[in-house]
């Protein structure tokens, strides 16, 4: 998850400083363009591009609306909310919808009193997969958790943080 965040980030990045080179005496200033620009560059190098590659927009759909129901189990969630929280339209949520349920992940059934509503729920099968996805999220941040400091991953979300407030910023001035 917060690899996409950071490829969002390199995006916005891109789009929000804009600004030119200053050479003074000879020495060359970076602009805040040129700067975003390096820092993109450098979020991109360091990004793990054969995990992230391998997953199709589609793909990291299916495994956000697993995401999504298991953390939600027990609540009545209908194909709406869903669209809303992944901000596609209905068109796009009842296709993706289709694929899962053909792939039993999902059970879809009418909400009670509205014909026009479909309630989703998990399957058997999408929470077994959902449960080995979380098994192998945990074990990849237990490998973090060996290779990076706990003061190295506390500067992180502290940045993390940081930079998710200027996008929530940015986000909200369009």
């Amino acid at each position: 998850m917060l690899i996409i965040i950071f490829i969002d980030i390199y995006n916005i990045l891109y789009r929000i400083l804009t600004r030119l080179t200053i050479i003074v005496n000879g020495v060359k200033y970076m602009s805040k363009r040129e700067e975003a620009i390096k820092l993109m560059e450098q979020i991109r190098n360091c990004t793990p591009k054969p995990l992230f590659e391998k997953i199709s927009n589609e793909e990291k759909g299916i495994r956000f609306i697993l995401g999504y129901l298991n953390k939600h189990d027990g609540e009545e969630i209908i194909a709406k909310d869903l669209a809303d929280k992944m901000n596609i339209s209905t068109a796009r949520i009842s296709v993706l919808l289709k694929k899962m349920t053909d792939k039993e992940l999902i059970i879809k059934s009418e909400v009670k009193g509205d014909t026009r509503k479909t309630k989703i729920e998990l399957s058997k099968k999408g929470k077994e997969i959902t449960k080995a996805f979380h098994e192998k999220m945990i074990k990849a941040h237990e490998r973090i958790l060996d290779k990076v400091s706990e003061n190295e991953i506390k500067s992180f979300l502290r940045i993390s943080k940081k930079i998710s407030e200027v996008i929530k910023e940015f986000s909200s001035e369009d």
